[in-house]
């Protein structure tokens, strides 16, 4: 019934001077269908709405919000593909700061989690597999990075994917501030390394000041991971300095 009323105000309103109501009211329409398992026809739905012009960004905003839910129903189809064609196509289209806005984070943090899936469906294919792990981990980084409510998700999907040199993921908070050490020491590495090619070698500098963020990052990963491993046993000082070194980076 929520649905169709939705469908009813969508169908009246949406060619009218100011439409941004009646197209919200498709996007909850999608979202009704979704909610009764009737997930082709909330994708049709979503795709109403990413055709509609995207030059206001009031309309941009809803159409993130498309894109993720019609994300949602590819994701219970098991259509992965789909997802990171479709989270792709509209997050190349980002302007300015949009890709560190909520919604635009919610479609990277899909775009990791369907990745991931692929990764464990590759099987015994381990070149897809690992294709598809740091597909996973680029994306988890860059949405780990920022303060959402996806933050949780990508951290947790970037402790099952390791550390992105070869290692498992840490399963204790002394291992996970261990992992965090390493980065911290290959950050500090390639920061000296950008600092000498400046002088001598600035074709390099590009590709060092890539592994200063990717550690970064791992660093910034490991040391979420070890303040969700604490526990009352951990001594409180070592929590402290967990906490002191994330707010540095």
């Amino acid at each position: 019934a929520a649905a169709a009323r939705f469908r009813a105000m969508y169908e009246k309103y949406s060619r009218t001077r100011y439409p941004l109501p009646a197209l919200y009211a498709r996007l909850l329409e999608g979202q009704c269908d979704k909610d009764l398992g009737q997930l082709k026809e909330a994708i049709r739905c979503c795709e109403d709405l990413i055709l509609e012009s995207v030059e206001q960004p009031a309309m941009r905003r809803l159409v993130s919000k498309a894109v993720r839910l019609r994300g949602e129903c590819w994701m219970e189809q098991g259509r992965f593909d789909k997802v990171i064609a479709g989270g792709k196509a509209w997050l190349d289209l980002a302007r300015d700061a949009e890709a560190r806005a909520p919604d635009w984070l919610a479609i990277k943090a899909q775009m990791a989690t369907a990745h991931w899936h692929m990764a464990e469906a590759a099987g015994g294919n381990d070149l897809e597999r690992r294709r598809q792990i740091r597909a996973t981990r680029i994306l988890a980084r860059e949405v780990a990075r920022r303060a959402s409510p996806y933050r949780q998700e990508a951290v947790a999907l970037l402790a099952k994917t390791g550390t992105g040199r070869g290692q498992s993921a840490p399963k204790t908070f002394a291992d996970a501030v261990q992992a965090a050490r390493e980065s911290l020491d290959m950050m500090k590495t390639s920061k000296m390394g950008m600092e000498l090619a400046r002088k001598n070698n600035p074709d390099s500098v590009p590709k060092l000041q890539q592994q200063f963020e990717t550690s970064r990052d791992e660093a910034v990963v490991a040391l979420r991971l070890a303040l969700q491993l604490a526990d009352a046993k951990t001594p409180i000082a070592q929590v402290n300095q967990a906490r002191y070194y994330l707010c540095y980076l």
